[in-house]
Parts: C-alpha cells; structure tokens; sequence
C-alpha cells in the first residue's frame, strides 16, 4: 500500500517537472496562474452558494463554484496580482534605498518607501 503510494508520488513529481515541449508546451507555460486566485477564492464562493441556497446539490454547487471561482480567480489575477508585480521592482529598490544609511524604524522606512515610489510612478 504504502509503495504505491510512495511510487504515485515520484511520479507525479517526475511529471510536474518534466517540460512539455513544442508548441502545445508554450502554450502551456504561457498560461495564467490563476492557481492562487483559486485557492484563496473557493472557499468563500462555496460559503456564498450554501448561504443563498442550503438545499443546493452537489453537482448544480460544483457547477456553480467552478465557473465563479474561476472567473474571479482570472480578475483577480489581471487586476490584483499583475499590477503588484509590476511595482515589486520599484517597491524593492524603494525599501533598499531607505533602509540604507542609519538605524531607523519600520515606520519611517515604510514611509519612505512610499513617497520614493509614489515619485516614481508618477
């Protein structure tokens, strides 16, 4: 029991780091990574269908969860993650450029990196 297991396992790991190649495997890396958007959002859409239908089955809630959470997982990805990760660069060189110098405390560094990166966008 436990071999197969283990077995499953290793192959499971030897396929997710396996790269597929040609064309059908760039479009596989080119695809968005909603997974963090789905995993963070499920759970509160499947609370939200319960709450407005208890009686609700398990396949019309599967349904229903799968296409929300999915869509919302894609906005939150396009509207939330991306733009964040445009200004990790700015906010990092922000941090480092004011923690440099004297000892100073969390709020002044924050407050610092703010208004450099406030500079820098606009």
């Amino acid at each position: 029991m436990i071999a197969g297991q283990i077995a499953s396992a290793y192959v499971f790991l030897w396929l997710g780091f396996k790269t597929v190649p040609g064309e059908i495997g760039r479009q596989v890396r080119e695809v968005e990574d909603i997974s963090y958007g789905l995993y963070i959002l499920h759970w509160p859409v499947g609370q939200v269908c319960v709450a407005l239908n208890p009686d609700i089955g398990t396949g019309a809630m599967f349904a229903i969860m799968g296409t929300s959470t999915l869509l919302m997982a894609v906005l939150l990805r396009r509207v939330v993650e991306k733009p964040a990760l445009r200004v990790k660069p700015c906010l990092r060189s922000a941090l480092d450029s004011a923690t440099t110098g004297r000892f100073t405390t969390m709020l002044e560094v924050a407050s610092r990196a703010v208004t450099r990166l406030h500079q820098r966008v606009q």
